[in-house]
């Protein structure tokens, strides 16, 4: 009985070690190979914020209520959103960045997308903020991560 019991519990633990080993080798695997696609996408995306930065700050928000706290979260976002780019970059730079590198960069983007959804901005930061959106759109299919919507929300209950 104990015997049965080690071998049972011998086969989960090689199932449990094979499966992870497998998981993370699809990982490294997916994205060795698209360092090459990824690169440029990834120095777009640090032009495009710097440009979106500049229009930005020259954009009044003509929204009906413009007040100080509004435009405190877009500074806010977009000073995440450059923190994780950073992040993102470290990582693929050392070979080492992943699907989540990625879902962190596009939940970052998600809070200033729902931002100038509902914000009348000028039309030179809208246009800097749609080039930047085109490749993080890019982005994510290749790490086949998705927008989330509720990063928005999440971000204004704290």
């Amino acid at each position: 009985m104990i015997q049965s019991m080690r071998k049972t519990s011998s086969g989960i633990l090689a199932v449990i070690l094979l499966t992870t080993g497998l998981t993370a080798h699809a990982q490294r695997r997916a994205t060795r190979y698209s360092d090459r696609q990824v690169g440029p996408i990834l120095q777009r995306i640090e032009n495009h914020t710097q440009d979106f930065r500049n229009s930005l700050s020259a954009s009044p928000d003509q929204s009906r209520r413009n007040d100080a706290r509004r435009e405190e979260n877009i500074n806010e976002f977009v000073s995440e959103f450059g923190d994780a780019t950073a992040r993102f970059r470290e990582r693929y730079d050392d070979r080492q960045a992943v699907a989540a590198d990625a879902q962190e960069l596009i939940d970052c983007a998600s809070s200033i997308d729902n931002f100038m959804r509902y914000r009348r901005l000028n039309a030179r930061a809208r246009r800097d903020w749609d080039n930047l959106r085109l490749d993080l759109d890019q982005l994510a299919r290749y790490y086949k991560v998705s927008w989330r919507s509720d990063a928005w929300v999440n971000s204004q209950r704290a």
